[in-house]
C-alpha cells in the first residue's frame, strides 16, 4: 500500500507516528514549509528524520495517482484541503482538529460547508481530532459513516518516576485562550495545590501580566515561571511534576496532555480541549472551561488522597499504550482498509483504541 501524507511543516509530536506508519506501508511525507521561527521559539524540534521523504513541496504541484492513498491535514475548509478533495477524489483521507475561529467566521463556515459537501460526494473519510470538530463537521452535513475519531500519537517517555508531592505544571503559550489566569486563581484557593507549588513553562504576551497577577494573589513565592524550554527538557519537567493542568478555553487537541500521560502524570483538563476524551478514560479529571470553581474542585479531588492520585497515575500506563504511535499507525491502516472496502459493513468499522481502554 502506497500512502502520501501532506503536512504544513515538520512537528516533533507527529514524527514517531509517521515512523511507525512507514513500517506498515510505502510512505512519503511531504512538507509544505520548514518549521517556522515561532514554533522553534516554543521549543519545537525539526524532526523529520527516519520516515521516507523529507522534501519541501508546494501541494499545488502535487501529482495524484489512482494507486496512491493521500492523507492531508489542517483546518477543515482550507484551500489546500478543498484542492486535494477535487484532485484526489476517492483515494483521500483528511484529518483536522477544531480550529480557533478568532476571525473570519463567515468565510470559515462557507469553506467548511463546501468541504463537507465534497467529502460526501467523493466518500472522503474525515479523521476528527477531538469530539468538537467531529460534531462540527456532522453539523455541516458530513455523513456519519465518513467521520472517525482520531488523535495525536506520541511515544512514551518517562524521565523520572512521578511523585504525589511534586509540583503542578502548566506547559503552553502565555496567551488569553490558554487561561493561565484561571489556573493561578484556582491554585491560590486550593490548599493541597499550594503545598506543592506551580511551575509554568512557556512564553507569550501575557507573561508580565501573569507574574503581576500571581503577586496580587499573594502566591508569587509558590509559582515559578521557567520560560521556553526545548521538548526534551519539557518532558523532564513534566515527569517531575504531580499533575499537568491544561485550562484552555480552546485547544483543538493539546498534545502536552499526551506527553503528560506518557510520563504517568495525571492531567486536569478543560472540556474545551480535544484531548479531554483521552483523559476521560481515567487518567485525570475534566473541568468546565472558564469555571474557576470547577477547576478548584478538580484540583482538590485529584490530590484528595495519595491513593486516589496513584490510581490516576497508574491508569496513565494503559491509556498511554492506546495512543502510542504504533497503535495509531495500526488504527490508521484499518481506516484506510475500511475506506477501500467502500464502507460496506459497520461491523468491520475500526474500533477506536483510546475509547475502549
Amino acid at each position: 500500500m502506497k500512502i502520501d501524507c501532506f503536512m504544513n511543516m515538520p512537528s516533533h509530536y507527529q514524527a514517531d507516528f509517521y515512523r511507525e506508519l512507514a513500517n506498515l506501508c510505502d510512505l512519503n511525507v511531504w512538507f509544505e514549509n520548514n518549521i517556522n521561527d515561532d514554533r522553534v521559539h516554543l521549543g519545537w524540534a525539526d524532526d523529520k528524520s527516519g520516515f521516507s521523504n523529507e522534501t519541501i513541496m508546494n501541494w499545488k504541484k502535487s501529482f495524484f495517482n489512482n494507486d496512491t492513498i493521500y492523507f492531508t491535514n489542517g483546518i477543515p475548509g482550507s484551500i489546500r484541503n478543498l484542492y486535494n478533495s477535487l484532485k484526489s477524489k476517492n483515494n483521500l483521507l483528511a484529518q483536522a482538529e477544531m480550529p480557533y475561529f478568532e476571525n473570519h467566521r463567515i468565510r470559515s463556515k462557507i469553506g467548511n460547508n463546501l468541504y463537507s459537501s465534497l467529502m460526501n460526494k467523493n466518500n472522503i473519510p474525515f479523521l476528527g481530532i477531538g469530539k468538537e470538530v467531529r460534531m462540527h463537521m456532522q453539523s455541516l452535513g458530513l455523513k456519519q459513516k465518513l467521520i472517525f475519531p482520531y488523535a495525536y500519537f506520541c511515544s512514551k517517555s518517562i524521565q523520572s518516576k512521578p511523585d504525589f508531592h511534586n509540583p503542578i505544571i502548566f506547559v503552553g503559550q502565555l496567551i488569553k485562550r490558554k487561561r493561565v489566569d484561571l489556573l493561578l486563581e484556582a491554585f491560590s484557593k486550593t490548599r493541597t495545590a499550594l503545598e506543592k507549588g506551580l511551575i509554568i513553562i512557556g512564553d507569550g504576551p501575557l507573561k508580565d501580566s501573569l507574574k503581576k497577577y500571581s503577586k496580587k494573589l499573594g502566591i508569587e513565592n509558590s509559582v515559578i515561571f521557567k520560560g521556553t524550554l526545548n521538548n526534551k527538557l519539557i518532558l523532564n519537567e513534566i515527569s517531575k511534576s504531580s499533575c499537568l493542568v491544561l485550562p484552555s478555553d480552546h485547544d483543538g487537541w493539546g498534545v502536552v496532555a499526551n506527553e503528560s500521560i506518557n510520563c504517568d502524570v495525571p492531567v486536569v483538563i478543560s472540556d474545551k480541549c480535544g484531548a479531554s476524551e483521552i483523559v476521560s478514560q481515567g487518567c485525570g479529571l475534566i473541568f468546565q472551561a472558564g469555571s474557576v470553581d470547577s477547576l478548584i474542585m478538580n484540583l482538590g479531588e485529584i490530590f484528595s488522597t495519595k491513593e486516589y492520585w496513584e490510581q490516576k497515575s497508574y491508569k496513565c500506563s494503559s491509556v498511554s499504550e492506546s495512543i502510542s504511535p504504533k497503535t495509531g499507525a495500526k488504527y490508521f491502516i484499518q481506516i484506510v482498509e475500511f475506506m477501500k472496502s467502500n464502507f460496506n459493513s459497520n461491523s468491520n468499522r475500526p474500533a477506536v483504541p483510546w475509547l475502549k481502554v
